[in-house]
């Protein structure tokens, strides 16, 4: 089963949508996919930085960091189902929104763990900082 994540601003021949995550799934070891399934719900031109990790048999954590609340940067994380699609409403895991003006960083991390846990790390500038740091959550799923 594999489960890749797409990013990108759309098909070249149709307006600019902003930026997307999109889903794919694979049970013939990527020779044929199913059809993209958009992760990211807004609809602005906000980044999204989408992540996945696979979980038990046809289950995959999808996490993604965007700007698109107007408050700045936040996590979220949200399980699909192979089967049955997502299998809940995503999860804002970060506590504190981060400054929109600074870019979180290249450092965005998911792990599954035992127990239905998800381990997430992520970059972002809270509480009045000019520079991001390091951020990390467990979330039981």
């Amino acid at each position: 089963m594999s489960f890749p994540v797409h990013g990108g601003r759309g098909r070249a021949d149709q307006p600019d949508p902003g930026d997307l995550g999109w889903l794919t799934d694979s049970e013939d070891g990527g020779r044929t996919w199913s059809a993209p399934l958009r992760v990211t719900p807004d609809t602005d031109h906000a980044p999204h930085i989408v992540e996945s990790a696979g979980g038990g048999p046809g289950i995959a954590y999808i996490a993604w960091q965007t700007s698109a609340p107007a408050q700045g940067y936040t996590t979220y994380l949200r399980p699909f189902s192979v089967q049955h699609g997502w299998l809940g409403p995503a999860i804002k895991v970060s506590a504190a929104y981060g400054n929109a003006e600074i870019w979180p960083g290249d450092t965005f991390g998911i792990s599954p763990l035992p127990g239905g846990r998800v381990s997430l790390t992520w970059g972002s500038a809270v509480g009045g900082s000019r520079l991001s740091a390091i951020y990390a959550s467990v979330v039981k799923i």
